[in-house]
């Protein structure tokens, strides 16, 4: 039985980063794709004015995906950041999370942990 005791804040914030930078890049593909559809379905009701909002959707679609993207990942981090501290914080108090390895046995033997 071992015993997570300690979390490394720094290694979580780089993994969470990166992880919630590409959630926020699907979250926006997703958004800009439905509010492209939403446009496209109202603007068949009009005229001209949403003739130029559709030919400005594309640019600002773009920047849309990317500041969601940033926004995603900057905010997971930032919660993430606090939680693995508050994590350290109270496992220091109340000791930390018990977790049972087992060993993978493979054909040539048991493989050892690195």
């Amino acid at each position: 039985m071992y015993e997570l005791k300690k979390l490394d804040v720094w290694s979580v914030v780089k993994v969470t980063f990166i992880l919630s930078f590409f959630v926020g890049l699907v979250l926006g593909v997703f958004y800009f794709f439905i509010m492209f559809f939403v446009s496209q379905f109202t603007g068949s009701f009009g005229g001209g004015v949403e003739r130029e909002v559709l030919r400005l959707g594309g640019i600002i679609g773009f920047f849309v995906i990317i500041f969601i993207a940033i926004f995603t990942s900057v905010f997971y981090t930032i919660i993430t950041a606090i939680l693995a501290g508050l994590y350290n914080l109270v496992s220091g108090w109340t000791g930390g999370i018990r977790v049972e390895l087992s060993e993978e046995k493979t054909a040539e033997g048991v493989v050892p942990h690195e």
